[in-house]
């Protein structure tokens, strides 16, 4: 993600012209692959559905980020991310812990390389 990043920031001159610019964007200019943007929506059905879709996109390798939103009533700093950011995904798995507990976690990256927790 980090050399689309670069690619796409080139081509538009500097970082500062693609501030908030989205990621399916810059994957459907840089390579000419299909791109598609999930939303999360309301309902834990919708929220299953798209887990499932993340899932099966990181065990095939395919390019995939993820973001947060700029929402100011959401404290991102508090688990370590940067409110309305884009972030590489490097993997996303369902684990169980020894109660038997189902977690979803997903492995990103930050371009920036800093301010991580």
């Amino acid at each position: 993600m980090l050399i689309l990043e670069k690619a796409w920031a080139k081509a538009h001159g500097s970082y500062a012209n693609i501030v908030a610019g989205s990621p399916t964007e810059v994957f459907k200019a840089v390579s000419f692959a299909p791109a598609e943007l999930l939303v999360v929506k309301e309902g834990e059905e919708e929220r299953d559905k798209l887990w499932r879709k993340i899932v099966e996109h990181a065990r095939k390798d395919h390019p995939c980020c993820c973001g947060t939103d700029d929402d100011p009533s959401v404290d991102w700093a508090s688990i370590g991310l940067v409110p309305g950011h884009a972030y590489t995904l490097i993997d996303a798995v369902d684990l169980s812990d020894n109660d038997g507990r189902h977690h979803r976690m997903m492995k990103i990256r930050n371009p920036w390389g800093q301010r991580e927790w």
